[in-house]
Order: structure tokens, then sequence, then C-alpha cells
């Protein structure tokens, strides 16, 4: 009888749960769920689980910084430990790839994930100069978005080449960034604060996001709704710079709200010169300057217990000089989103309905050979509206994962446009046009094995162009993609995948002419869509229970249609160039990254990139084939070291570099090879202040960004800047 007894009252004793890091230490704060119930561990790592838990149950573990474990339990006695591996931008959490929330190493496409404290302690300014970082990623040129002019930071990825239109689709919460007349990006229309995850997806993605996701796709995911939280940094550096960004959020009842904002302005610094040895100045040179404003509102409403509804009304407008007196642009955004979440039993169901308006105002120049003297040349307004709905359903079934949706996008931009000779009005031009594009896609992601999956997928994207005379062309295009991923055990992992991805044409490249110096580029309104098929395969690796991660990988493409500038004349020293269909390249390359934590709160990581990307098909100009693609380097590098010592104090040391690029298709005007480095330092001041200083180019290296006969423009110089960052409430 005494047995018995003891034997119940052994049963009813409650359960004991370990929480550990990888080197053994207890994980305080560390989420532990046991069928619907969550529990939160203590200081020592500890939790205690109710007795009366069925013979076999799951436990999911989820702490920031840590990979989520899941395992299944029989009843124990005593404690129970469980060690959790380290996440890092290799194991993070992605929703991009697969449109579901998946490990990225169970995906078959390369992904890295940078969380928010990535973003925050990271010594660039603009998010575009920390996405540097990530290899393959570059903008049209090297000159980042705090300098450069909006209509070159189209982004492209290994190496496919470089646009003013976006062959790398930008997402802000699933919805483009993209501007929807000529798909260049505005980084800062996503306050760097509000940022709780960027996702960089690598490879075709057409499959389930459609045109522009050729070389891969961004994805910024921003905070939700938070009870009493505040997020604010702001910085003041060299050349009157003033940089400011924040988030507050509140959650009452079933309603959440929150603000994002953001403000930036900085004098700039000299960027173009006569390309004499050294480089001089001309009289016309001014400094590039730039100052931009952003306020982002949202509010939510939880519906039940599986239901939210949110609305956030956008507001973005930015000026720059662009280095001459007669130079400027200014950019107007507003937009409004409506969405919906919806969890049922067989799944989730997502849908966003989004539309906006956009003003865009720039003047052009034409300068004297030795930059002495500058016409104004043109001047462009171009007003545009925008829209689109798009919804996904999310549903499993056995081994099946199966996602499918459609997609909507709607554009209306008109250029108007007047030109000018000897400071008078030489012509008024008015082109534009409407675009849409209608898109529905499906994927199965099948669990082969617990340790093997297979995902197809394929989109059918239909889009129809008209310009302001009425004159219509449409296009269809299929985009499928099959891939698969096999772990060998929990430390090596495999992936692979072929796709099939395009880009349409934009309505600034049908419709909108634009000048560069001396040189007149026409629209064409007959172009049709670039393709590219590829392929990649890649090896992800770690160790020691996630200190110590890397992946290699290789890929290859061929790009054809390719969209380019074609000289049509020249007189009176003005070029005159039209975009058109011509040619086709390839790309191909090897791409590697690593991440050691060699003591509890350091981290070393690094990347590579090898690039062979050329031209290997011009008709009507025999002498580009072979010749390598403009303003893409064989190699690409960057290096990170970061952690806290004596508890207050955190740095982050960063290098990045590329090789010799070329400016031009016919490799006449090379820019020289760089390599610089960043850093960033701070201290606690408390629990919820830090002090820091950041700096980027600390050596303050010459970055050639663009060359012609006669100009030659460089990249930022050294740039200091000190703040605070202030953060209450936040998790």
């Amino acid at each position: 009888m005494s047995l018995v007894l003891s034997l119940l009252l052994l049963m009813q004793s409650p359960l004991t749960l370990r929480i550990t890091d990888p080197w053994g230490l207890p994980v305080p704060g560390a989420e532990v769920k046991v069928a619907s119930t969550s529990y939160l561990t203590g200081d020592n790592g500890e939790i205690g689980l109710p007795a009366n838990l069925p013979g076999d149950f799951e436990i999911e573990v989820l702490s920031e910084g840590f990979e989520p474990v899941k395992k299944t339990f029989s009843r124990w006695t005593g404690t129970q430990e469980i060690q959790l591996k380290l996440a890092s931008v290799f194991s993070g959490v992605t929703v991009t790839a697969t449109r579901t929330e998946r490990l990225a190493t169970e995906t078959p496409a390369s992904v890295t994930v940078l969380d928010s404290e990535t973003v925050r302690t990271s010594p660039a300014r603009a998010v575009d100069d920390l996405l540097r970082q990530v290899p393959g990623f570059s903008l049209l040129r090297r000159a980042g978005s705090v300098a450069a002019h909006p209509t070159s930071q189209g982004v492209s990825m290994r190496g496919i080449g470089a646009s003013g239109a976006s062959r790398t689709l930008v997402l802000g919460d699933g919805i483009p960034v993209s501007d929807a007349f000529g798909t260049w990006v505005y980084w800062n229309r996503v306050p760097r604060a509000s940022i709780e995850a960027i996702e960089i997806m690598r490879g075709g993605a057409s499959d389930l996001y459609g045109s522009s996701a050729v070389g891969g796709v961004i994805h910024m995911r921003t905070r939700r709704p938070q009870e009493k939280t505040f997020i604010g940094d702001i910085s003041f550096g060299q050349r009157n710079l003033v940089s400011g960004s924040m988030f507050a959020s509140d959650v009452r009842g079933d309603w959440g709200y929150s603000f994002a904002g953001e403000t930036f302005d900085t004098d700039g610094y000299l960027s173009n010169f006569n390309p004499t040895n050294p480089p001089t100045r001309g009289a016309v040179d001014v400094p590039v300057a730039s100052k931009y404003n952003t306020g982002v509102f949202n509010l939510e409403r939880k519906i039940g217990s599986g239901m939210r509804a949110y609305s956030s009304i956008t507001y973005s407008g930015e000026g720059r000089d662009n280095g001459t007196p007669l130079t400027h642009n200014d950019t107007q955004f507003r937009q409004l989103t409506l969405g919906t979440d919806y969890a049922h039993r067989y799944g989730t169901t997502s849908i966003q309905v989004y539309g906006g308006s956009e003003s865009f105002d720039s003047t052009f120049n034409a300068v004297t050979a030795n930059r002495a003297t500058e016409t104004l040349f043109s001047t462009q307004h171009v007003p545009l509206g925008y829209g689109g709905v798009q919804g996904s359903t999310v549903f499993s079934t056995g081994r099946h994962t199966i996602v499918t949706g459609l997609e909507f996008r709607h554009a209306h931009g008109v250029s108007n446009e007047v030109q000018y000779r000897n400071n008078a009005i030489f012509a008024t031009i008015r082109n534009g046009g409407t675009q849409q594009i209608l898109g529905p896609f499906i994927e199965d992601v099948i669990a082969v094995t617990p340790r093997a999956n297979i995902s197809m997928s394929m989109r059918w994207d239909y889009w129809r162009n008209r310009d302001l005379s009425g004159s219509l062309s449409t296009k269809s295009r299929y985009s499928p993609k099959l891939g698969g991923t096999f772990r060998f055990n929990p430390n090596v992992a495999v992936h692979a995948s072929g796709y099939d991805a395009f880009r349409a044409p934009t309505l600034n490249e049908l419709y909108r002419p634009f000048s560069v110096g001396n040189t007149v580029t026409q629209p064409n309104a007959f172009l049709t869509d670039e393709r590219l098929r590829g392929g990649e395969a890649g090896v992800d690796l770690s160790g020691l229970n996630g200190r110590v991660h890397g992946r290699i990988g290789v890929y290859a493409s061929r790009l054809s249609g390719t969209i380019a500038n074609v000289t049509i004349s020249s007189v009176g020293g003005i070029t005159t160039q039209q975009r058109r269909n011509l040619g086709n390249s390839r790309a191909r390359g090897l791409e590697t990254e690593f991440e050691v934590r060699p003591f509890r709160l350091w981290s070393l990581t690094g990347s590579y990139l090898f690039a062979d990307s050329s031209v290997t098909k011009y008709p009507t100009d025999p002498r580009l084939e072979g010749k390598r693609l403009p303003q893409v380097p064989r190699r690409q590098y960057s290096l990170q070291l970061q952690g806290n010592f004596l508890t207050a104090y955190r740095v982050n040391i960063q290098g990045r570099g590329a090789s010799l690029v070329y400016d031009d298709v016919l490799n006449t005007f090379p820019l020289n090879r760089y390599f610089a480095f960043d850093a960033y330092a701070s201290r606690s001041i408390g629990s919820n202040l830090e002090a820091y200083v950041a700096g980027e180019n600390l050596g303050d290296r010459t970055i050639q960004v663009t060359r012609t006969a006669v100009l030659l423009g460089l990249g930022m110089p050294r740039t200091v800047r000190a703040g605070v960052h202030v953060r209450i409430g936040a998790r």
C-alpha cells in the first residue's frame, strides 16, 4: 500500500525543465509551450511543469537569439535539460522563401536573416549600406542612397547585372517598397527603428512574387504593436548630419497602435570631379546633399481568437541636391494599407489591400567637358497613382504544406518633361501610361521524410501596358520553380533549386526619357520582359550547438532579352540612346558565409562572393560579347566582429570590399577596387539608455562610383556620428 502511495505522490510531483545555452549557462525568460499553455523560465533557467501531463507530450522552446526547439517527452522525474542552439543569420526563421514560417536551413533557397539588433548596431546609417555586408547585394552603382539619385537605386543580386530598374523585389511587410513607376527603391520608407528583421533571399523568386523578383527578394518585416513600448535613436555627425528614428506603441484590450518615424538631413559631400589625376573639382561641382522625413501610423484589432484586422498610413518625403547648382530632385509619397490575418481550421489566410500616390520632380543638366559651366537641359514632373490587392492561404494536410494566392498590381504615371536649349524652352514632352499585372500562384512543400522535403511552385503572370494615346500591349509568363532540401544530421543540410523568373519592363522604361550629363536616353513602348533561367546548390553546416555556422553554394543563370541602352545618334555633343531588348548575359559564381561564436557574447561573421558575369550575345554590337557586365565585381567580401565586454560596452567592427568593376558596356572606364571599414561602439547607461559613436569609411578611402570621359564620381568619405539610443518596454 505504501508503495502505491509513493508512486501516486511521485506521479503528482511537478516536472522541472531547465533551459541552457551552448555554454551550459541558464537562459532566463525563455518561452516554453506545452499544448496551448506558455510558461517563462526564471533567472535560473528553470520552469516547473504540471504533473498531470499525458504520457507523451511535445515541448516547444522559444528564446530570442536561439533557434526554436521542439521535442517530444515521456514523463520524467527530477530535472530535464534542453540545451538551445544559437540562431544565426543562416538559421533564422523566414517567411519569405516559401511564404510560410520555416527555418532558413529548411528552404531550397539561400536566405540570410538580419535581426533587429543587427540592424540597430550596424555602423551604416542607411539600410542599403547595411545590406552591403550580404554577399551579392548591390545597387546600380557603389554610391548609397544617402547620396545617389533615386533612379540609380535599382537592386541587383548575384551579379545578374546592374540596372536603374530593380532586378530584386524589395518588400515592406509584404508590400512592394520599390517605386511603382521605375522600381528603384526609396529605402527611407521603412523607419529603421521599426524593423523587426530583414530577410534576404537570393535566386529567382518569380514563382511566388512575380515581376522584379529575378535576383531574389528583400523583405523588411516591422514590429507589431507592443504594450507601452518606445524605441528612439538620434545622432549628429560630420557635414551637419542629423538623423533620428523612433517607434512607439501600446496595446489596450483588443486594440493595438504604433507610430514610427524617421528624419535625416546632411549637407553632403563633394562627389563629382573632373577625371584627372589627381581628380580636380569643376567650377559647377557642389556637395550632394539630402534630407527626408517619414511617418507611419498603424492600428490593429483582434477579432475573436484567430483574426486580426489592421491598417497603416505612410507619408514620406525627400529632397536632394545632386552635385551641381541646377540639379535637384524631390519625391513625395503617401500610402494607405488595409489587411487581415485569419487562422482557421485549415490553416491561415492573409489579405492586403493598398494604394497610394507619389510625385517625383527632377532637373537635369548639360555640363561642359571641363566641368566649368552647366546649362539646364530638362525638368521632369512625374505624378503617379498605384495600388494593389494580394491574398494567400496556407494550409497543411498530411505531409503537404500548400500555399495558394493571387496578386494584382496597378500603376498609372505620367512624365511631364520640359526640355531647354540655350536657356530657353526647346520642347514640351508628355509621356506615360498604365500598367496592370495579375498573378495567381501555388506552392506545395512536401515533407518526404523527417529529413527531406521537396517544394514545387508555379505562378502565371498576365500584364498589359497602355500608353496615353490608348495603344495597348499585353504579355503573359509562367514562372516555375523546383527545389528540395535534405538534412544528413543536425549539423549538415544541403539544398538545391532550379527556377525560371522574369522582369516586366517598367513604366519608366516604356515611356519616360532621361539624361545623365550629355547623354539622353529615350524610352521604348515596344519593350518586352527580361527572362532568367538558373539554378543553385549549397550546403549548410553547423557545429558546437550553433557556435559555428557556415554555408557554401554555387549558382548559374542566363538572362535573355536584357533591356539595355543602345546609342542611335551623336550630334552636337549630345549622345542619344534608346532602351531595347538586346542580347543575353550569364552569371555564375560561388558564395560563402560563415559565423563563429568563440565566446558567449562575441561573434565573427564573414562572406565572400565570386561572380563571373559577362555578355554572351549582343547582335547589334558584337564587340560587347565576352565583355564583363558593368558595375559587377568579380570578388566581393565582408568581415564583421561584434560583441560585448565589461557588461556595459558593445563594439561592432566591419570591413567590406570589392574588386575592380567597369562603368560601361565596352569595359573602357574602370572603377578601382576598394576596401573600407566601419565601426560602432556603445556604452549602456542604466537599463534603458545607450550612448554610441559610429563611423563609416573610417580609413577615408577613395571609392570610385561612376566614370565617363568627362566625369568621375566618388563615394562617401569618412563620416563619424555620435548619438543615443533609448529602449523602453521593447522585447
